[in-house]
């Protein structure tokens, strides 16, 4: 990631919302 502190900053918002992604593709599912 090249973009680093930008980046940083976007997972820090998104990323609950990434670690429960999956986990609820595969409840849906």
């Amino acid at each position: 990631m090249v973009q680093g502190p930008v980046e940083m900053e976007k997972l820090a918002e998104l990323g609950p919302v990434i670690v429960e992604g999956p986990t609820e593709r595969q409840t849906r599912d």
